[in-house]
């Protein structure tokens, strides 16, 4: 995605300038040569992602606090169907306030809220940020690739991967973010920051994020903005690649794998649209959303340019259209639009929000369109069980689920561990509640410990539990169904 900081290009270096640099990239997006990867290689699906396509937003930079009217801001995101918020927390030229992040996390009050963090490709050499690992303060001039100073502007620089100092700086930011709660992680522009020479950098990154994460107990995905890297291995190294969808001012997409807005034969430069089967097919996963640079013809600017009912049938068109791909298209919440256009727009001219106490007002349409998306899914871990058992007597069994879904199960909304077999009358007592307290999100594991009492008839009786909501739809695998012998209990016997 191209970032708005892009806007700052073109208004001091011209358009010109802007396609100079951005053609400079394309030799870089072939650092890795085309390979194929066997599907023992492939990163294991994340159940975040369903999360993340279903029922995702993009809010940029909102626990940076970007966008003005903050209050308002975490009001209209607490209020939404939002499950996840893309590039919540931003660090394109400036270092994340974590201080600040936390404060913000706390006015928006979703337990059940999966929060991104945006890892870009532009760092502010001048910068300062505390490194406590080495009692010392990160030296950002280091980490800035030579000779890319005041790329975007003023005070900017491009990140290489080949700085140590810069890898030092992504191992503590993710790290810290990891342990605040974040577990999305997307990398700007990767072209842009891996190495310019050598093996790349990005899988081994991504493998010591994945395990900090692992050690930590958390859950996380990680992705990255490709653009036009076509190796299979690298692009499956992230759980999804990101970037924009390229409509037109009526909502329609083109067919091509290179946008002809943004694209120049005559350079070789492609600005990628990811959910074409060139890219889409070596990936784990696509997540598409408006993109946003600053320019008036970008798609977020495109967008709010729109009349309420083309935005309302865009969005319902693309979300339908790219979530029957199995991609995901997330709703646009708080994104950067130029502040010249005649368009519709947040707090602030050159921020959209779909708020209805601003200019937009689109917050119903996509809360409608989300609460459609919802999906319930289960996937079975483990459950243990006496085989035999004797007549009338009490045993503890568990069975333990993981919610690959995209809601979260709570006992207020009646999500339930049930028996699942209708063939026979015995139902081992039919229903296992979760706790008041429990709160299952996307990812997370619940295991269900409950007493059954054996059937008062000796036999053998199938057992077998999957995960429902009441007064709607089982749903997920249900575990494998245990053959329970029940045997006569002597002491029963000799009793009578």
């Amino acid at each position: 995605m191209r970032n708005r900081a892009f806007h700052v290009i073109y208004s001091i270096l011209g358009l010109g300038a802007f396609l100079i640099l951005s053609f400079s990239a394309q030799a870089e997006q072939e650092i890795v040569a085309d390979k194929k990867i066997t599907k023992e290689e492939r990163t294991e699906k994340s159940p975040l992602m369903n999360a993340i396509k279903y029922k995702g937003c993009v809010a940029d930079g909102i626990l940076s606090g970007y966008g003005g009217d903050i209050d308002n801001q975490t009001e209209v995101i607490r209020n939404s169907e939002c499950a996840y918020l893309h590039r919540a927390l931003e660090t394109w030229a400036a270092p994340p306030d974590f201080e600040k992040a936390q404060k913000i996390m706390g006015q928006i009050d979703r337990e059940d809220m999966i929060y991104g963090m945006f890892l870009a490709e532009a760092l502010n050499p001048k910068a300062k940020l505390r490194y406590p690992d080495e009692r010392r303060g990160f030296k950002f001039e280091d980490m800035c690739r030579p000779g890319s100073e005041g790329e975007w502007g003023p005070r900017t620089c491009r990140a290489d991967f080949s700085s140590e100092e810069y890898r030092k700086y992504l191992r503590y930011i993710t790290q810290k973010a990891i342990d605040m709660g974040v577990q999305s992680f997307l990398f700007g522009q990767i072209y842009f920051q891996e190495r310019s020479s050598g093996n790349p950098a990005a899988p081994e990154i991504v493998a010591q994020m994945r395990e900090y994460a692992k050690n930590q107990g958390k859950e996380i995905v990680i992705g990255a903005q490709t653009n036009s890297i076509t190796d299979e291995k690298y692009l499956r190294v992230f759980d999804y690649i990101e970037g924009g969808v390229g409509q037109d001012e009526e909502g329609n997409l083109e067919s091509v794998a290179c946008s002809s807005k943004w694209s120049n034969k005559s350079s070789g430069w492609c600005w990628a649209l990811l959910w074409h089967e060139r890219y889409s097919q070596k990936a784990n996963d696509v997540v598409l959303n408006f993109d946003w640079s600053g320019f008036s013809n970008d798609d977020m600017s495109v967008y709010a340019k729109m009349n309420k009912e083309t935005r309302h049938d865009t969005l319902k068109s693309l979300y339908d259209y790219f979530t029957n791909k199995q991609m995901g298209f997330l709703m646009p919440y708080l994104a950067v639009v130029n502040g010249e256009i005649d368009g519709c727009h947040g707090p602030k001219k050159d921020f959209y929000s779909p708020g209805d106490m601003y200019d937009c007002k689109d917050e119903g349409a996509m809360s409608r369109i989300l609460a459609e998306g919802e999906k319930n899914e289960a996937e079975f871990v483990f459950q243990s069980v006496p085989e035999i058992m004797l007549v009338g007597e009490r045993y503890l069994a568990s069975v333990k689920m993981k919610n690959v879904g995209t809601t979260t199960w709570k006992k207020d909304d009646l999500y339930r561990l049930g028996f699942y077999d209708d063939k026979v009358l015995v139902n081992w007592g039919g229903r296992v509640d979760l706790s008041v307290d429990d709160t299952v999100k996307p990812g997370e594991e619940k295991e269900f410990v409950f007493y059954v009492t054996a059937p008062k008839k000796t036999g053998t009786y199938d057992f077998s539990w999957r995960m429902l909501q009441e007064f709607g739809d089982w749903f997920g695998v249900e575990s494998p169904n245990v053959k329970v012998s029940v045997k006569e209990n002597e002491k029963s016997v000799s009793s009578n």
